[in-house]
């Protein structure tokens, strides 16, 4: 544990750092902002690069984990309906639980947060299924990858379709590339390819972020079929500005318990499907479950 952590602690500074860097320079340099706007900043980033390891450890482990064991049970029942629709499940409640997801609804003034949560997750379950039957069915990826483009950009060029959902549409599909996502859907697909058997069934696993990617472009695309965005106008928050370096704590300790309940949300269907897997399917030793929820709770 201890090496990982040191690893995941080099990761976090490295994609953290850069980015403080440029910031402070712009800060003390073009742009005039406070001492308390940078300390506010600056305590920001050590939260993060803190975060960042706890919540890649955690989901590198209990995720993968999760995937494979659920993935592995799946491929010894052969019943391939039962599969696809825990795949369908399985895409949604992951990506309900992805913070890039909750980031960008929260921005997207044009449909309610929740809907367009639901949407993108929605995206997601059904592509993960279709990407199940691809390795099944032994569907060449480039052409179910090209089918599908073909289907997005003829509805991004609809006039059916606002533009402002054509922007947001694509931006979703960079949420099945989040730090919850994509480990699992690998160690997931990793355990379903083995359905098939044969010699090419590995190399088949491959190509199932691809093809989720895709999902929640669609589906936000048709959703924009049915909304009327006329009459929404792009909102705007200032910046906060603080009077004290206290004020810039309080600040944080306050927000804290939203976050607390925010993230306790997402995780809880991820964590009820494990239980009710575990209760009904899988019936893992009480050590294994118990190193699975101490690493969910690095997660959370």
């Amino acid at each position: 544990m201890k090496k990982q952590f040191t690893e995941k602690l080099r990761e976090a500074v490295s994609a953290v750092f850069p980015v403080v860097m440029i910031v402070l320079v712009i800060c003390l340099t073009v742009v005039q902002t406070s001492a308390q706007f940078i300390l506010a900043f600056l305590l920001g980033a050590m939260l993060l690069i803190l975060g960042m390891i706890f919540f890649t450890l955690g989901a590198d482990i209990s995720m993968m984990r999760i995937g494979q064991t659920i993935g592995s049970h799946l491929t010894k029942s052969r019943n391939i309906p039962m599969i696809g629709l825990v795949c369908f499940i399985l895409g949604v409640i992951i990506t309900i639980a992805e913070p890039d997801l909750r980031v960008l609804a929260e921005s997207v003034p044009i449909v309610e947060t929740g809907i367009m949560i639901i949407a993108v997750a929605v995206g997601v379950g059904l592509f993960l299924t279709v990407s199940f039957f691809r390795v099944l069915l032994q569907v060449r990826l480039a052409c179910i990858l090209l089918a599908m483009y073909a289907v997005v950009f003829a509805l991004a060029l609809s006039p059916l379709i606002p533009n402002d959902f054509v922007a947001a549409a694509f931006d979703s599909g960079g949420v099945t590339t989040g730090p919850i996502t994509v480990p699992f859907i690998m160690a997931l697909g990793v355990g379903l390819a083995s359905v098939r058997g044969d010699k090419t069934s590995a190399e088949d696993s491959f190509g199932l972020v691809a093809l989720c990617s895709v999902g929640p472009i669609l589906t936000v695309l048709i959703l924009g079929a049915f909304n009327d965005t006329s009459g929404i106008v792009a909102g705007s928050e200032a910046v906060t500005q603080y009077a004290t370096f206290g004020a810039v704590f309080h600040a944080y300790f306050a927000a804290l318990p939203h976050y607390i309940e925010e993230v306790f949300m997402a995780l809880l269907p991820i964590i009820a499907f494990f239980i009710l897997f575990q209760i009904f399917f899988l019936r893992l030793e009480k050590k294994e479950v118990i190193k699975i929820f101490v690493d969910m709770g690095y997660t959370y």
